[in-house]
């Protein structure tokens, strides 16, 4: 749960495969989610072994974070993603975010380590906490976030 907080700050944002549509391209994200899936594959078998389940969140996660470098990349190599005011601030907000939640969930995973190692009953009720306590968390470090405007999105889209 910890390694996929990692990615689930990209989650919430607005994808690039908008920009991708409009230029009526299709193959170009298709062509990066498969690499990231392989991606993802290769890195779920290598990480397991060492991390087991937590291997393949991570793998997960950080095939997420390749799919939209690469995504932006191409964007930017077209010229359709400029790195503006608002992503250099929101970026390492959102890096922040996904770090903050990281950090609380192992702070509450050390807490109820006693309840997760006990009874399946007491083990489902203390990942039942963890998992409510991360979604809780999740919109509040955000909070500060500016929200996108309802045109906000179609201009981009139409500056593209």
């Amino acid at each position: 749960m910890i390694a996929y907080t990692l990615a689930c700050r990209l989650c919430t944002g607005q994808g690039a495969d908008p920009r991708f549509l409009r230029a009526e391209d299709t193959a170009t994200p298709f062509r990066f989610a498969m690499i990231s899936l392989a991606f993802n594959v290769a890195l779920s078998l290598s990480l397991f072994q060492f991390l087991n389940y937590a291997g393949i969140a991570l793998a997960t996660a950080l095939a997420s974070w390749l799919n939209v470098s690469l995504l932006s990349w191409r964007l930017h190599r077209r010229g359709h993603f400029r790195i503006d005011a608002q992503l250099k601030r929101n970026l390492p907000r959102a890096l922040v975010c996904s770090l903050i939640m990281a950090a609380a969930l192992r702070g509450g995973a050390w807490l109820l380590a006693g309840p997760l190692a006990g009874q399946l009953v007491v083990k489902v009720a203390a990942l039942s906490v963890l998992v409510a306590s991360g979604l809780a968390l999740f919109p509040r470090p955000g909070a500060g976030e500016r929200r996108r405007r309802p045109g906000e999105t179609q201009a981009d889209l139409r500056r593209a």
